[in-house]
């Protein structure tokens, strides 16, 4: 992320928060900034919640209430 800051200076920042903007948009979620994030941070709760949406932890209650035909 320092090539981006050092090539667009004062820019980077709204390009950053363009691009999350973007990410959560199309994970379905609502942007909200934390004044003490940064923006890997961000893309790591991206990547996290990704995943959790990928692959969902297997509940017992829904093999049960609905088995599978």
């Amino acid at each position: 992320m320092e090539g981006l800051h050092e090539f667009f200076r004062s820019g980077a920042h709204m390009i950053e928060q363009s691009i999350l903007e973007e990410l959560h948009v199309k994970l379905g979620l609502k942007y909200k900034s934390r004044g003490n994030y940064r923006f890997m941070d961000y893309i790591d709760d991206l990547e996290n919640v990704y995943q959790a949406i990928k692959n969902p932890p297997k509940s017992r209650w829904l093999e049960r209430t609905f088995p599978k035909t």
